[in-house]
């Protein structure tokens, strides 16, 4: 008797043990962390995606399953657009914050209801929302979104043979200004009118750009040939005779706004008539996406399993 009641017992504790373990790895609740980024793109097709950075705290979730999605749209107070999200791909980093383990997913986003050209979306504060095929939604902060749909048209008169940024030593993932190599292909003077990026708190310097005659490799180069300069807002025009290396300081309205990623869109004239030449959106250097270092954009959602 005494060993019949030993076996149940032993069979009664291990079950509870098994069953604790598991109640013990059921998630209830998974965090979702975005940042507050500022996004600058030209959408040429509507298989463009924008790619947008989502911390999960779990890796075995539905929420990262692009077919569990049922819709997906873009809120802000300027507009609602139906967007699809294509793929969403593990990067395979995680991190800690708080004690808590944070996986890192891009979510990328597409615009396939949208063939329009010479079409602008911008907003402040835009929202990713998503629904999924069980009913339930999550809203992710995401930032400002600056979006030009349109398609690149070969300009006959200019041309851009060279890109590349520079940084202040002391701050490795803030953008001081840009080196642009501009090619005149006309036999006479061309006038850049106007340079624009997209962003609202951050605008391209021509007031203060400068002809390079070699090619820097450091901002530590621009401050020794032209100095720190103060923002110009209302500038001339400056003409291009030839093949024309030139800095153009960035000038940006708030502090805390990384960007790494733009279009351009530089307006000319050409023996009195205007012209508009437009860049593809270029990345000048990788993104920082690590949660420390961008604590204070960091925003929160959190998913209740039902």
């Amino acid at each position: 008797m005494k060993r019949v009641f030993g076996l149940v017992l032993a069979v009664f504790l291990t079950v509870s043990i098994i069953l604790l373990a598991y109640e013990k790895d059921i998630i209830t609740e998974v965090s979702i962390i975005t940042f507050t980024n500022s996004y600058s793109r030209l959408i040429t097709s509507t298989k463009e995606a924008v790619s947008i950075p989502v911390y999960l705290s779990s890796e075995d979730s539905f929420l990262v399953e692009p077919d569990s999605i049922d819709n997906t749209s873009l809120i802000s107070e300027e507009f609602t657009l139906e967007t699809k999200i294509n793929e969403i791909r593990n990067s395979g980093q995680s991190e800690e914050l708080e004690g808590i383990t944070y996986y890192l997913y891009y979510y990328d986003i597409t615009f396939p209801n949208l063939n329009e050209t010479n079409y602008f979306l911008e907003s402040d504060d835009v929202n990713l929302i998503i629904t999924y095929q069980n009913g339930d939604s999550i809203t992710l902060e995401i930032g400002d979104l600056h979006l030009r749909f349109d398609e690149i048209v070969e300009t006959g008169y200019l041309e851009l043979y060279r890109l590349y940024s520079l940084a202040s030593p002391d701050e490795a993932l803030i953008m001081k200004g840009i080196v642009v190599g501009l090619r005149n292909k006309s036999i006479n003077e061309i006038e850049i009118i106007s340079m624009d990026i997209g962003y609202d708190q951050c605008r391209l310097d021509l007031g203060n750009a400068n002809y390079l005659e070699g090619v820097p490799s450091s901002y530590s180069d621009i401050l020794a040939a032209f100095g720190e300069s103060e923002f110009i807002d209302n500038p001339t025009a400056f003409s291009l005779n030839h093949d024309q290396l030139i800095w153009i300081p960035l000038s940006y309205l708030s502090d805390g706004i990384g960007i790494n990623r733009f279009p351009m869109v530089i307006n000319y004239s050409y023996q009195g008539q205007t012209y508009e030449y437009l860049v593809d959106d270029f990345q000048f250097f990788s993104s920082n996406h690590s949660l420390e270092g961008n604590y204070g954009k960091l925003r929160e959602f959190i998913y209740h399993y039902q």
